[in-house]
């Protein structure tokens, strides 16, 4: 016999409620399970979100409706600029994606959940490609489009995608694939391939919102990227926080030894905007340079 000692916890969620037993147990269950302290909860009004549920399953049921008769109106791509520090010109853009529903466009908090419960993300995916390799196509500008690594993963939205950017022919070139940081790759060898293929086709890779999580620089030499977008959390800290600047100046310094161009997010100032490119910062994005727009 082991002499071996286990630490157990346990989460509970439970409800008084008998006409809603189970649906308001799983409320207090997941509320709990989203505590910091506390581990077990009892159901009550403070923890009730039926009314967020059934707002989100009748946006999905509208959502699926609205995007099988008219994806292009439903489905919108909104461009933020991006502005070259060397050149002082605009010469990219971030891609973002905003949903039209009755009558009024929603905010990515407002949407991207729900997006996410009813499995929508790769179609959000490839019709902001589509609108975004059309407006490519009319300008001499790069275009940011965000991708998941869920998109590259699956293999039919990973075929839509190499076929987009094969029918777009020269356009594709104008197209960077921004891939967040804070994600979790699990399969290196399927992502390399990925950015090998795209880049085969013309297209570059960003790593989006550098500097959160770990910041992995052996994550940048072994996916062969061509722009940092350093994360806005650091650059709104910059005036006022030394370990931003510190962060901040180390990345740009790395990525000017091993050529890869940087863009700070969330420039919302012309001080912070001056701040970033003294630190050598290549590109500005924010508010203070541009809000998106569906027309650019």
């Amino acid at each position: 016999a082991y002499d071996i000692d286990f630490d157990i916890s346990v989460t509970i969620g439970a409800s008084t409620i008998a006409d809603r037993l189970f649906e308001t147990a799983d409320m207090a269950l997941k509320y709990v399970k989203h505590s910091t302290r506390e581990h077990i909860a009892v159901f009550n009004k403070e923890i009730d979100n039926s009314d967020a549920i059934l707002k989100n399953i009748q946006l999905i049921k509208k959502l699926k409706k609205s995007i099988s008769k008219d994806i292009e109106n439903t489905i919108i791509a909104y461009f933020q600029p991006i502005r070259n520090l060397h050149t002082n010109k605009i010469d990219h853009y971030e891609a973002l994606a905003r949903v039209a529903e009755d009558n009024k466009i929603l905010q990515p908090s407002e949407f991207l959940e729900v997006v996410r419960i009813a499995k929508l993300s790769g179609v959000l995916t490839i019709e902001i490609l589509k609108q975004t390799l059309k407006k490519a196509k009319d300008s001499d500008a790069e275009f940011g489009v965000n991708i998941s690594t869920s998109d590259i993963m699956d293999e039919k939205e990973n075929k839509m995608i190499l076929d987009l950017l094969k029918e777009a022919g020269e356009t594709s070139k104008r197209v960077v694939f921004e891939i967040l940081e804070s994600e979790d790759i699990t399969d290196y060898d399927r992502v390399i391939e990925f950015i090998v293929e795209v880049k085969k086709l013309g297209a570059k890779i960003a790593i989006d919102d550098f500097g959160t999580g770990y910041s992995n620089f052996e994550k940048i030499l072994q996916l062969d990227i061509d722009f940092v977008k350093i994360d806005g959390s650091l650059i709104k800290r910059l005036d006022s926080d030394l370990y931003a600047k510190l962060t901040i100046s180390t990345i740009v310094s790395f990525c000017k030894k091993i050529g890869i161009k940087t863009i700070a997010e969330y420039v919302y100032s012309e001080e912070i905007l001056k701040k970033v490119k003294s630190l050598g910062v290549d590109y500005a994005q924010g508010y203070y340079i541009g809000k998106p727009s569906s027309k650019i």
